[in-house]
């Protein structure tokens, strides 16, 4: 059985280079994932107007006074009438604009389900992205 390692032969900046990509790659797998909603987004919101797929529902931060339409977001996810979601992945689509990926339970059942969140003129507005079984 002969045994090939991949940079004998090569020139050195070959050698050198296929080493970064390899190293790169470990330390790309190993980045953990950013599972913490950001600050500007926590607090309690309340409902202001009808979820539609284009625009999403809007939220008005501060108290409601009943737990319909109120959601509390922490660091960790939120939670809603019925329901309680945990972040899984948070990723920045650009300032104030986030893209989450949930994990959710509630009446009974367990989803996952994609949201964009974002802050407008002070205003939460939360996007159904899609969901799964």
């Amino acid at each position: 059985m002969r045994i090939v390692f991949p940079f004998v032969g090569a020139t050195p900046l070959v050698a050198v280079g296929l080493a970064f990509l390899v190293i790169a790659g470990f330390a790309h797998a190993a980045a953990p994932v950013d599972r913490k909603l950001p600050r500007e987004l926590l607090g309690e919101w309340c409902f202001v107007n009808s979820s539609n797929e284009s625009t999403g529902a809007t939220y008005r931060r501060g108290h409601c006074p009943t737990s319909e339409g109120r959601i509390t977001v922490n660091v960790d996810g939120f939670r809603g009438h019925e329901s309680d979601c945990k972040a899984l992945d948070v990723a920045v689509v650009r300032s104030g604009n986030y893209r989450v990926k949930f994990t959710c339970r509630g009446e009974g059942e367990t989803w996952t389900q994609d949201y964009r969140m974002s802050l407008e003129k002070g205003k939460l507005i939360m996007t159904e992205l899609g969901a799964s079984p």
